[in-house]
């Protein structure tokens, strides 16, 4: 018997579009926005640091923190030790812009990140280009909107494929039957405009919704095909996933026949 190994999607993000839609954003600001937004919430990092995960240069990270800065998605604030004296500066970094915060005269306070005014003491600053990321528990609520979007997804399927069932009365080919429900969730839930399958593309929205068709019946019908299958198939993954995607349209179809044959009538349609 065939196994089947799925090649599972993870360790992806849940972001706002906000900041990818808006127009001014330079390209390099929105990819260094998605990238930090895409760690986790304690993970401390500099621009030395972002530099060297980015084949970008510090002086060019830095550019874009100020670009982020200037459009409110980044908030500096100035840190201070228990003497009050100035130790660096803290950046929080946000999915949507935030309201630029105004010294007294009224007119936004900005401070180049290298170049912070020493305290009245004269104290050395301590890194000075550190950042530090809050962003309003966005991981906790990531984590949980995947979570219950997942467990909605895979209950759903497994009552339309009556997977249970399908591995009780067949349960030799039970391994099999699992490895397609995974394969059906994993696919439903891929966040991609398009999926390629064969030598087309098809919109995800069609996808999900024939894979959302699919019943016991057409898992057992998907199953006789690869049985009845006689020749090598290089990616067997992506054939199962096609004959999934066809299911619901070529077993109605077959359906229909297999009853105008019945009749007798062919392929000529009743007449009422």
């Amino acid at each position: 018997m065939a196994v089947f190994r799925v090649e599972r999607i993870k360790d992806y993000t849940v972001m706002s579009n906000h900041h990818l839609r808006n127009k001014n954003l330079s390209l390099k600001a929105k990819g260094l926005l998605s990238q930090m937004l895409s760690l986790p919430d304690d993970w401390d990092y500099t621009l030395k640091g972002l530099a060297a995960i980015n084949k970008e240069s510090v002086d060019a990270i830095r550019t874009a923190i100020w670009e982020l800065e200037d459009t409110g998605y980044v908030v500096r604030t100035r840190v201070r030790d228990e003497r009050g004296c100035l130790r660096g500066c803290d950046y929080y970094v946000y999915e949507y812009p935030q309201a630029s915060s105004s010294g007294s005269d009224g007119s936004a306070e900005s401070v180049p990140p290298m170049l912070e005014p020493l305290a009245s003491d004269s104290a050395v600053q301590e890194n000075p280009i550190q950042l530090n990321k809050e962003i309003q528990n966005k991981e906790k609520q990531n984590t949980d909107l995947i979570l219950s979007e997942s467990e909605t997804v895979r209950t759903k399927v497994r009552d339309n494929i009556e997977l249970d069932l399908l591995c009780r009365n067949q349960p030799e080919s039970a391994p099999v039957m699992q490895e397609i429900y995974e394969l059906v969730v994993e696919t439903i839930q891929l966040r991609s405009p398009v999926l390629r399958l064969g030598n087309n593309l098809f919109p995800m929205a069609l996808v999900r919704e024939r894979l959302l068709q699919l019943t016991s019946e057409h898992i057992r019908f998907v199953l006789d095909g690869l049985r009845n299958l006689h020749t090598d198939v290089k990616n067997l993954k992506k054939y199962l996933l096609t004959m999934l995607f066809n299911a619901p349209v070529t077993l109605n179809g077959r359906t229909m026949l297999d009853v105008r044959k019945s009749v007798g009538g062919g392929s000529r349609p009743m007449l009422a």
